[in-house]
């Protein structure tokens, strides 16, 4: 209990830091963002293109400061039964037109069966929105991606990619990948050390390569005789 309580305590520190941070890079560039507009406005065509890229970087930036700032306000989860697979038909149906934009296709695949979990089915598709925006950060463009949700004994397991027979899986920030600790971006970390987490999911990464997929998440499901009631 007292371990858990300091693991809390940490947690909250780190996020008020996230903030702090946040907040200490979204001033300037806003200011930048601001005389940049003003700048493209009364420039020739001669830098257009340079400013575009340049407005493009800074527009990056803040959207990803945004996610920070909703990241360190979340709430603990209120879990209710879910369909896994509904929920993650629709969390991909929502970011498919971003993932387009970055030549990312998908399929999905759900397996027939009992697929229910016990989640918070706004919180844990914005972890999951968080991965696919790593994912889509890594990938290059026109990977054709192939996503499954199935269950494995008591397991729930959402893959990403396809694993072969040389695929051998352990958890971000291990032992196996201190070698690569830029192997992780701020995405995958917000998923994985607080929404994941909350949610007793666990996120494993292809131990013997660098790449992004496969990508997977396990969360345990819970008694056989879940029914959907709430």
């Amino acid at each position: 209990m007292e371990a858990r309580l300091i693991d809390a305590e940490r947690l909250a520190a780190f996020a008020r830091l996230a903030q702090a941070i946040a907040h200490e890079i979204r001033n300037p560039v806003m200011i930048a963002g601001g005389l940049l507009k003003r700048v493209k406005i009364q420039e020739d065509r001669t830098n257009a293109e340079k400013l575009s890229a340049v407005m493009e970087a800074l527009d990056g930036i803040a959207s990803v400061l945004k996610e920070v700032d909703s990241f360190v306000t979340l709430q603990a989860p209120r879990p209710k039964i879910e369909d896994m697979g509904l929920t993650m038909q629709e969390c991909l149906n929502k970011m498919g037109p971003d993932m387009k934009k970055k030549g990312l296709e998908y399929e999905l695949s759900i397996s027939k069966g009992n697929n229910l979990v016990l989640i918070d089915k706004k919180l844990f598709e914005k972890g999951i929105s968080f991965i696919l925006k790593e994912i889509m950060e890594r990938v290059p463009a026109g990977t054709k991606m192939h996503v499954s949700v199935g269950r494995k004994d008591s397991v729930i397991e959402i893959m990403f990619g396809e694993p072969d027979k040389e695929t051998r899986f352990t958890e971000p920030f291990s032992q196996e990948t201190a070698h690569a600790p830029w192997r992780f971006g701020l995405f995958l970390t917000m998923a994985y050390n607080k929404i994941m987490a909350d949610h007793g999911a666990k996120i494993f990464v292809n131990r013997t390569d660098n790449s992004m997929l496969p990508l997977k998440i396990g969360l345990q499901q819970g008694p056989d005789n879940l029914t959907g009631t709430i």
